[in-house]
């Protein structure tokens, strides 16, 4: 533009041919590299779709963009009156830069599926005879046995045929708190390893795995493209065949009928006629859709989300991180003796300190006293000594094994139970939840404002998930809900003639019905 500039005086003042041609020369130095690099996709394009005859926008972008830049290069060679090239490279910025806005959202929805990828161990320690050797994942084969050290995560799916540990499986359930499993337990690649070695017979690798699964569904969402924009493809295919129809007849008339700039006419119609709203609008307005949604806290997973929001008249919660806070607090102290609750609560500290359980970590910040002889009993809780005096903490069965006597008579509580005790008795019992978030009952309550039905769905024990929806007002609850069973729970509610948004917070939430992910805290719907 700024060399197109003093040409445009050439309307108004007279210019000199030779000032006029130094700026027409330089312009097509400019404009050249912008044709042969910068638009070359639409040229690629183009000529994929002529072969593959399905037209697409690309035909007359292509089309408009080569023949002002040869018309232009013409005059600019052999004299003429207009050159084009300040519009060749602003049509080529501007269509690129709605590409590019577009790809970017794209990028940053692939995020997602990168990071559940990198659940995946590139490496496998296989056993063989009395060794073991190091492989590569894909390598693995059913039948074949792997040992799993505490920290690393499985790479397969399996079986544990020796050992005793607890497993992080999270990235396949969305909860946080790890569970036990022992020899003949069934265990998922994407798992992590607790607190001691196991040894895993293989049953399915590489792409048979559970979390492979959910990578293919990630893989076919992010390819997918919205609705609207198909429509705007099928648009397009037909209103590009009417303008190639209709471009030569145009300049076929204009030149018949003697006119000196039937080329300018023609090309006129080729520029104004390309399909910009369809090109540009369409990308665009999903994309600023998307990153105001991505402001407000959401990541919609799915090319038709944006679309669907305005029939859907089901909403299905994940509850840990979406609902709640994602992470255990104590919420309620019980004694039973002489020690006053925040003595009771230095003394679980001075235990709880040795472990990085997520139980554990609700007591790290309460100052306890030095303790001795700290043993982990897997799935059960710990001991060790204080003052040369033996202390327990953890689950009731666990405490009142070592005690030997049973927990004395308490109310009910609503969360988890954990109780502390010395080897003469019972001192307290330490109740944690998981804790809703301060606006999920606002979010709620606004959405059944506006009519819809809510349901939480979760993989949580459906005592604490029954316990959160009464908390929230939500209409029903379903617990203990593996992925295959919350897919089941959709299906029924879609054969039923439901449309429904699913809201989890999650890499776990994507595979059942992926439409809305909050990767972080989130105000309450904008309804």
């Amino acid at each position: 533009m700024m060399l197109a500039f003093p040409l445009y005086f050439e309307l108004v003042n007279d210019l000199s041919p030779e000032f006029v041609s130094f700026f027409r020369w330089f312009s097509l130095l400019v404009a050249t590299p912008v044709v042969l690099y910068s638009a070359r996709p639409f040229f690629t394009n183009a000529f994929r779709d002529l072969r593959s005859r399905h037209l697409t926008m690309d035909v007359p972008v292509a089309t408009a963009i080569g023949l002002a830049y040869v018309a232009s290069a013409w005059v600019t060679v052999f004299g003429g009156e207009e050159v084009y090239f300040e519009s060749v490279c602003m049509f080529t910025f501007f269509l690129q830069l709605g590409r590019y806005i577009e790809m970017q959202a794209r990028y940053r929805a692939g995020l997602t599926g990168n990071a559940l990828a990198g659940f995946q161990p590139m490496v496998a320690n296989r056993i063989q005879g009395n060794g073991s050797d190091i492989v590569a994942t894909h390598d693995l084969a059913a039948g074949d046995v792997i040992r799993i050290r505490p920290g690393e995560t499985l790479p397969a799916d399996g079986v544990i045929v020796s050992g005793h540990s607890t497993l992080n499986e999270a990235a396949l359930t969305g909860e946080y708190l790890p569970e036990t499993r022992s020899e003949g337990d069934p265990v998922h690649a994407g798992s992590i390893n607790g607190e001691n070695p196991l040894e895993v017979e293989v049953r399915r690798a590489g792409t048979q795995t559970r979390l492979s699964g959910i990578l293919r569904v990630l893989d076919r969402v992010q390819a997918e493209k919205p609705p609207v924009a198909l429509a705007a493809d099928r648009i397009a295919g037909v209103f590009v065949s009417r303008v190639l129809i209709l471009a030569p007849l145009i300049w076929i008339g204009w030149w018949m009928a003697g006119a000196d700039n039937a080329f300018d006419i023609t090309l006129s119609v080729l520029v104004v006629t390309c399909p910009c709203a369809l090109s540009l609008a369409t990308p665009t307005a999903i994309t600023s859709a998307t990153m105001r949604l991505r402001k407000l806290g959401f990541l919609p997973t799915r090319g038709h989300t944006l679309e669907s929001l305005n029939t859907i008249d089901t909403v299905i919660f994940d509850k840990t991180g979406t609902l709640t806070r994602g992470e255990l607090s104590l919420v309620d102290t019980r004694t039973f003796g002489n020690l006053d609750a925040d003595r009771c609560r230095q003394l679980a500290a001075s235990l709880e300190k040795h472990s990085e359980h997520p139980i554990a970590r609700v007591f790290h910040q309460i100052p306890g006293y030095a303790a001795r002889q700290v043993q982990n009993h897997l799935g059960g809780g710990l001991s060790g000594q204080i003052d040369g005096a033996p202390l327990y903490i953890g689950h009731r069965d666990f405490v009142e094994e070592k005690v030997g006597s049973p927990a004395p008579e308490a109310d009910t509580s609503k969360g988890m139970e954990i109780w502390l005790a010395t080897d003469r008795g019972w001192m307290a019992r330490f109740t944690l939840d998981d804790e809703p978030r301060p606006d999920a009952r606002e979010a709620v309550q606004a959405l059944q404002n506006a009519g819809l039905r809510t349901i939480l769905l979760s993989g949580d024990r459906s005592g604490h998930v029954e316990q959160i929806a009464g908390r929230l007002g939500i209409d029903e609850a379903i617990g203990q809900a593996s992925p295959e069973e919350k897919l089941r729970v959709l299906e029924n509610l879609r054969d039923q003639g439901h449309h429904i948004m699913m809201v989890g917070d999650g890499l776990n939430d994507l595979p059942p019905w992926p439409v809305l992910v909050c990767p972080w805290p989130w105000e309450a719907l904008p309804i």
